[in-house]
C-alpha cells in the first residue's frame, strides 16, 4: 500500500463510505431524496479520484504541474 497513490487511497476510502452509507439507507427503507444525492457526490468523487491515481506517470505529472499553475491556493489547502 505503501507505492500506490494517495488518489487511490482516497478512492477506496470513498468508495467503502458509499458502501457503508448505502448500505444503511437500504436497512432504513424510506426514500430520502438527500441521500441519494449524496450517494451520487460519493461515488463522483470515488470514480473521479480512482481515474486520476490510475493515469500514467507522465500525464499524472502534467496534471500536477498545471494544478499547481493555476490553483497556488489549492497546494496551500491541500
Amino acid at each position: 500500500m505503501k507505492n500506490t497513490r494517495k488518489e487511490i487511497q482516497t478512492a477506496g476510502l470513498l468508495f467503502a463510505l458509499f458502501q457503508i452509507v448505502h448500505f444503511n439507507y437500504l436497512q432504513l427503507g424510506e426514500e430520502i431524496r438527500a441521500i441519494h444525492f449524496a450517494l451520487g457526490i460519493l461515488a463522483g468523487l470515488a470514480f473521479s479520484a480512482l481515474l486520476i491515481g490510475l493515469l500514467s506517470d507522465s500525464v499524472y505529472q502534467r496534471l500536477k504541474n498545471f494544478k499547481k499553475r493555476i490553483h497556488p491556493f489549492l497546494e496551500r489547502v491541500l
